[in-house]
């Protein structure tokens, strides 16, 4: 079985994504490195995921008429990087329901543990699965 591909959402100087390339060498995150995107073309951090041999890829929110367009072309670069699981390292976090609509625009649903699923955002019913909306 092939390991699962993991997208690190940066910004800035890379520290939390230099902590995870050295916990993924350690072994420590049983996960291969799909990307490493950033909003920012300047962002130190590129440099750290560079040197490790990772791809990265740079979206920045100007390019974008709104948010909406932003996350939507953040969505398709996953898709197109074959990223099974994103990790935000302090980045991007404008939307705290990004992973969920992520994951909805990916087509995915998510295992949300018990008490998230009164959280489930109302125009994406089926997210969550077949968990009934408001169930305890």
């Amino acid at each position: 079985m092939s390991s699962p591909r993991l997208a690190v959402l940066i910004s800035g100087r890379g520290r939390n994504l230099q902590a995870l390339i050295q916990a993924q060498r350690d072994g420590r995150i049983p996960a291969d490195f799909a990307v490493v995107i950033s909003n920012k073309a300047d962002a130190e951090g590129l440099a750290h995921a560079r040197a490790a041999g990772i791809a990265v890829e740079v979206i920045p929110h100007a390019q974008y008429s709104g948010r909406a367009a932003f996350d939507a072309a953040l969505a398709e670069a996953l898709r197109r990087h074959g990223a099974d699981l994103v990790a935000l390292a302090r980045a991007m976090l404008y939307d705290p329901r990004w992973p969920w609509h992520a994951a909805a625009r990916l087509g995915a649903q998510v295992q949300a543990p018990k008490q998230y699923w009164r959280s489930q955002p109302r125009a994406l019913k089926n997210l969550f699965g077949d968990t009934p909306m408001g169930q305890r």
